[in-house]
């Protein structure tokens, strides 16, 4: 069930990594400070942030030490889950991939194990070896059939 987990993480990461504008998220800093607005933009490793108590401003990523919407995360994560459990195609497609080099590899992975239990998505979409996996065509073929 691990991979199945896995999976659902990858394609809920394909899905929302260009979704993130639009909703208010909190932010979590470096130096403890915790901001809630909506992300704007990130370019050039540059957040902006748009909170309705401290008007526009910039973030640079490297102090930005998580950023959360816990509820609709959640939600989102256990439609797709519904989703997948219920087509028999998918879960076929899905649960042969945990005998595949790359996702063995990455389950092996402390940090990304480790990110996917605590449903870290930033961590994840920094990890090398996990952004490997989203270009696994049949990770692509998956989220094709999710889209229909």
């Amino acid at each position: 069930m691990r991979i199945l987990y896995l999976c659902i993480l990858l394609l809920f990461g394909l899905i929302v990594s260009d979704a993130s504008a639009g909703e208010v998220r909190t932010v979590k800093l470096a130096d403890g400070s915790i901001i809630q607005g909506e992300i704007v933009s990130l370019n050039n490793g540059v957040y902006t942030l748009k909170s309705a108590t401290l008007g526009t401003m910039s973030i640079e990523e490297s102090k930005v030490l998580s950023i959360t919407s816990v509820e609709s995360t959640q939600m989102e994560i256990q439609a797709l889950q519904q989703q997948i459990m219920r087509d028999k195609e998918l879960l076929d497609i899905i649960l042969p991939l945990q005998n595949d080099p790359d996702f063995k590899n990455a389950m092996e992975d402390p940090s990304i194990m480790e990110a996917v239990n605590s449903g870290d998505m930033k961590v994840l979409l920094s990890n090398p070896r996990f952004m490997k996996l989203l270009s696994n065509p049949k990770i692509l073929d998956i989220q094709d059939k999710i889209k229909k």
